[in-house]
């Protein structure tokens, strides 16, 4: 009898745990179908997210109605050049006459930069306003795209005036070389980190580059703090051009055998 009575003990033991591991085994298991049909819930989401794990989002810097507004800075800076290249061709550089009668330097260097100054203002007029009314190009703000255009031309009447005062005939060749530099190096069709390094060195230095940035800011009306900086270098180039022709002009003073004698004999 006392056997049998551990024994119902015993059973009765048991079957309490066995109650409580049922338990145990019914939370575990609604806790795993609970999480289960999460997963299975996002299931959409994540397979997007292992297929396309990037999501980009496009912000315009800027926007331009038509490439032609995009490239007009690249072709006005490369008009303008080709404009006072020409008008290089036409005037003479320094007057060697008023020169050795003892004219000052830079009186001399001033009176022959203002017919090719002159020049270039009249092609600058044109080519900006064909570009306003004859192509209706997008200008933000008129005032600073003719006066951003107005001192590139007297910039680069200065440094043709400076080329030709200083190497004679050779200095158109150097003209066109520089040009040639510039329609790679200025940025002007694609950004200057898509160039080769090379141009991306001489970018700095090249006159075009601010006349093609200034332009695009002006034109699309973005950040006018870079357009005065780009009119600052600008102007800093034109001024030293004029500072070295008139020291061409200061040593012209004296006859060079260069001078008596022309560099190219035709016959």
């Amino acid at each position: 009898a006392t056997q049998l009575e551990d024994g119902s003990a015993t059973l009765t033991s048991g079957l309490a745990d066995a109650v409580d591991g049922s338990g145990t085994l019914a939370t575990a298991l609604s806790d795993g179908a609970k999480t289960a049909a999460e997963q299975t819930t996002n299931i959409s989401g994540k397979s997007e997210v292992m297929s396309d794990p990037i999501e980009l989002v496009n912000e315009y810097y800027t926007t331009v109605k038509n490439y032609g507004t995009g490239f007009a800075p690249y072709f006005m800076a490369l008009g303008l050049w080709v404009g006072g290249l020409v008008a290089g061709f036409v005037f003479k550089p320094l007057n060697n006459r008023l020169i050795m009668s003892g004219g000052n330097p830079a009186m001399v260097a001033f009176a022959n930069y203002l017919p090719v100054a002159f020049f270039s203002l009249i092609q600058a007029t044109l080519l900006m306003v064909v570009l306003q009314f004859g192509l209706q190009l997008q200008i933000d703000n008129v005032p600073a795209f003719y006066a951003m255009g107005y001192l590139t031309a007297l910039v680069f009447a200065a440094i043709m005036q400076m080329l030709m005062a200083a190497f004679g005939f050779p200095g158109k060749f150097v003209a066109i070389i520089l040009l040639m530099l510039q329609l790679t190096a200025c940025a002007g069709t694609f950004p200057i980190q898509t160039t080769p390094d090379f141009f991306q060195a001489i970018n700095p230095f090249m006159p075009m580059t601010y006349v093609v940035q200034g332009m695009r800011q002006i034109m699309t009306g973005l950040d006018y703090s870079i357009v005065g900086f780009d009119c600052f270098v600008l102007f800093a180039i034109g001024a030293v051009c004029f500072a070295l022709t008139c020291l061409v002009a200061w040593r012209r003073r004296t006859v060079r055998m260069e001078d008596l004698h022309p560099v190219l004999q035709l016959g």
